[in-house]
């Protein structure tokens, strides 16, 4: 568990909830696992999924989801900025909640908007606007 910051100038932060990490990859093995963030985002993993949270900036964060599927929720702050990497594919957010799976071997992505906006980006540089009650499924590479 990390230390959470009270400050309004403090490094984001985060608490693993439900799972382990090694390596810095998170893995759900047994259930749901949470990573409850210091600005009040939180990721939810459903059981299988690995992914792997980094702390970028006060309150940006990077996130990579190499199998599994996530429910994200972020909070909107004046300087948000997460991203969240699934395979070639880069959902850049501000403040929204979707669900993003990833699947290499099969499904490729699938990225269901329930409030909000983001911005997929995908390997050819092509950048998709996405807004509650979208759903887009983009093959793997």
């Amino acid at each position: 568990m990390l230390t959470l910051g009270s400050r309004a100038d403090a490094q984001l932060s985060y608490e693993l909830r439900g799972g382990s990490a090694s390596d810095g990859v998170i893995e759900a093995q047994r259930g749901e696992v949470t990573v409850a963030l210091s600005d009040g985002s939180s990721i939810l993993a459903e059981n299988g999924t690995k992914f792997s949270v980094d702390i970028i900036g006060r309150n940006a964060a990077l996130a990579r989801l190499v199998a599994g599927k996530l429910h994200v929720r972020v909070a909107h702050n004046d300087d948000t900025s997460y991203r969240f990497i699934a395979g070639p594919y880069d959902v850049r957010v501000v403040g929204t909640e979707f669900d993003l799976t990833w699947d290499q071997q099969g499904a490729g992505l699938t990225l269901s908007m329930s409030k909000g906006e983001v911005h997929l980006v995908e390997p050819a540089g092509k950048v998709r606007t996405l807004k509650a009650g979208q759903v887009l499924h983009l093959p793997a590479p």
